[in-house]
């Protein structure tokens, strides 16, 4: 299926930018403090902790005269630490303006011992599915990011949490995003494309299928691409039939149908994108209108088309459009 594309202007793609780096800029710099905050809490050697996060030890700490290691000066009490929402980090991912930001902080909580679980076990599979997500339709970055996420498999997997490489959300998210970033770059090869196939597979440690959509996707992948898909193997993947939710468009109520749309975003996605570039089934077609439908009553704007245009922005601009709207579950 083509779908034509109407690009803003080159003035109004400049009034876009300038008004999303100075939104996306708040919400950065809120959910960095908060993360810089649970990073240094975690980092800090857990026989220090009681000293330094303890108000009642604060004139015990200063009175023991004790050295931060990082910067030799003298250690002073902070304040407690509360838990950290999972959803700071997703703000964060898509909040930043630069590919280096996120790589930064990702790199820099990697860095950690495996024996850190704090940090470790505060990953989910949702947040490895913004990245893939972000990376691709904001930032224009995949392959750096899909990179680094194989590099930290095996510390995930010594950190007793390799299960955030799902079917769901890791490796669908990575058909789908290399489906996308191909057509922006109109990049056809067989053998690279079945390649990447295998190497994301390989890094799935949680292969629970529940929504029927991976097989799907891996054959628009292998129609885009021109590869068989008969000879290639998925050994733990279940065959199932597809499982997306419906919402009852005319009698929800519109908060209910605002988290339809906001828990169901990247399903829709990724079925639009086996509709563009596979041979999609009925129940996936069925998700789409319902999908379509929900939006159009809340006036909201088609995402996949909005995905798509950045992903040829990206493409032909220097500059990442800072304006890609994030999963609703990541504002704050």
């Amino acid at each position: 299926m083509n779908v034509k594309i109407n690009f803003p202007s080159k003035d109004c793609r400049v009034k876009m930018l300038r008004f999303g780096s100075r939104r996306y800029l708040t919400s950065f710099q809120k959910s960095d403090a908060k993360l810089q905050e649970f990073y240094k809490y975690h980092a800090t050697n857990a026989s220090l902790r009681p000293w330094i996060y303890r108000p009642r030890n604060a004139n015990t700490l200063l009175a023991m005269d004790l050295k931060d290691p990082d910067s030799d000066a003298p250690l002073k009490p902070r304040s407690p630490v509360k838990p950290l929402s999972r959803q700071v980090l997703n703000t964060y991912i898509w909040s930043a303006q630069e590919a280096s930001q996120l790589l930064d902080l990702l790199h820099k909580w990697t860095s950690l011992t495996t024996r850190k679980l704090g940090i470790w076990s505060y990953f989910t599979a949702d947040h490895v599915q913004n990245i893939l997500f972000a990376s691709t339709f904001k930032l224009g970055k995949l392959s750096s990011f899909l990179k680094h996420l194989y590099l930290w498999r095996p510390r995930f997997e010594e950190a007793q949490n390799a299960g955030i490489f799902d079917v769901e959300h890791f490796f669908n998210s990575v058909i789908t995003c290399q489906l996308h970033r191909n057509n922006a770059r109109n990049l056809c090869n067989a053998e690279t494309a079945r390649s990447k196939l295998v190497m994301a597979w390989n890094q799935v440690a949680a292969k629970e299928n529940k929504t029927g959509l991976t097989l799907h996707l891996v054959g628009a992948l292998s129609k885009q691409q021109g590869f068989d898909i008969n000879d290639l193997s998925f050994p733990g993947l279940a065959k199932v039939d597809v499982n997306l939710p419906v919402a009852d468009v005319e009698s929800l109520k519109s908060g209910r149908l605002a988290a339809f749309l906001s828990q169901n975003r990247f399903h829709y996605v990724m079925a639009q994108t086996i509709m563009e570039f596979g041979d999609a089934p009925e129940p996936v077609r069925m998700f789409v209108a319902n999908y379509k439908a929900a939006a159009n009553k809340l006036g909201r704007p088609d995402v996949y088309q909005e995905y798509r245009a950045n992903a040829k922005l990206l493409a032909t601009e220097p500059k990442p459009p800072t304006t890609a709207s994030p999963h609703p579950a990541a504002e704050s």
